[in-house]
């Protein structure tokens, strides 16, 4: 069952293309019909290391991370919620 902040998408991108989206800015993530191994793509570019899937999950999901790179922030690191999202 996924995390908190990655859900089944309800989202058929086949047939609803233009509701199917992924948004990155710095600190932020997030996306309508996304695939683990596009989420995959963007977090190993992003930490710069290999991010191997042992999660399971198949299909779409939507997906909201945020992380500061930032000590003493407020918001967890980039590792917290990649290994919280998905348990």
């Amino acid at each position: 069952m996924p995390g908190p902040r990655l859900h089944k998408t309800t989202v058929d991108c086949l047939k609803e293309w233009e509701k199917c989206r992924i948004q990155s800015t710095a600190g932020h993530y997030s996306g309508v019909g996304v695939t683990m191994p596009s989420l995959l793509i963007f977090l190993s570019n992003t930490v710069e290391r290999v991010v191997i899937d042992r999660t399971g999950l198949q299909g779409s999901f939507d997906v909201d991370l945020e992380w500061s790179s930032e000590p003493g922030s407020d918001k967890p690191s980039i590792f917290t919620p990649s290994r919280s999202s998905f348990a």
